[in-house]
């Protein structure tokens, strides 16, 4: 899945643990950069932000606690980019909204009504083309 990019100075998460500590998201990618020691590391650390920013990511979790410096020069700051997915309250789910829109049923109080009456069947219709007069008619107009 991936998201939209966001500014570079967006708000973030960062997370020193293993999860990014949110119940449900989606995974990014990894992002990482890699600085000369004379950047300094408030300067480092916002161009980290900034790729995850970049990469559409609200949190940065798996964040060692102190930067990585494979080389005397140099330090690198590494994490994992997650963007939080939210889920509706379990009691906000959209059944239950489609289900809280249909009427509902009156509850019952006391004793229930009676039974609706029966009606008797339909008498079937002759379909015989003849038509009877009835008597003392003198058939015509």
């Amino acid at each position: 899945m991936t998201f939209p990019a966001r500014p570079p100075t967006c708000d973030l998460a960062i997370r020193h643990t293993a999860t990014p500590g949110v119940p449900t998201w989606h995974d990014l990618g990894i992002a990482e950069v890699t600085c000369h020691i004379d950047v300094g590391l408030p300067q480092c650390v916002r161009r980290f932000r900034a790729e995850a920013c970049r990469m559409g990511g609200d949190i940065i979790y798996a964040v060692p606690e102190k930067p990585l410096r494979p080389r005397e020069q140099a330090v690198v700051y590494r994490g994992r980019v997650a963007h939080t997915r939210w889920a509706p309250p379990k009691d906000e789910s959209p059944r239950k909204k489609q289900d809280d829109a249909r009427p509902q049923a009156a509850a019952p109080i006391g004793e229930p009504p009676p039974p609706a009456p029966v009606e008797p069947p339909p008498t079937p219709v002759d379909p015989s083309p003849e038509t009877v007069e009835p008597p003392g008619s003198s058939g015509g107009w």
